[in-house]
Parts: structure tokens; sequence; C-alpha cells
């Protein structure tokens, strides 16, 4: 995905948690638009509750769409 989409997609307001998925099936929930950072090259993702990023290539994201609740959580990485 372009960075310049992905920064339209995080931009919208009001703004709702977000569920980034890359092409390896891994998912990342965005809760807060200050908690991800998208240049042309990288995105990173800042792990609630965790003093860690997570650091990925744009290219890598295949889909972001709105946050399933119940399967949610507010730790970065989701289980697979």
């Amino acid at each position: 995905m372009r960075a310049s989409t992905l920064r339209k997609i995080f931009a919208r307001r009001p703004y709702r948690p977000l569920e980034i998925t890359l092409d390896n099936g891994d998912r990342f929930l965005v809760t807060h638009p200050e908690a991800i950072l998208i240049v042309e090259q990288l995105v990173a993702i800042a792990l609630p509750g965790e003093e860690l990023m997570e650091l990925i290539s744009p290219e890598a994201i295949s889909s972001v769409g709105p946050a399933r609740p119940k399967n949610a959580r507010r730790a970065g990485r989701k289980p697979t």
C-alpha cells in the first residue's frame, strides 16, 4: 500500500480504531492516530502498553479496515 494512501486513511476524523493486515497475515490494532508514523519507506506503529514500536514497509500492508471489537486487543500484534 502506498504511504500517501495510508496517510489519508489515518487522517480521517473522527478517528476510529483501525486494523492493519500485512501480506504475511500479521495484524496490528491502531487505537489512536498518534500511535502511527507514516513516511515513504516506513510505517512505525506504537504498541500500546509496551515501550516498543513495530516497523514495517508500507508495501507489506495488504489492507486497513475498521477494528473488529470482539477480536481486537489493545496490544499491537494480534495472535495468528
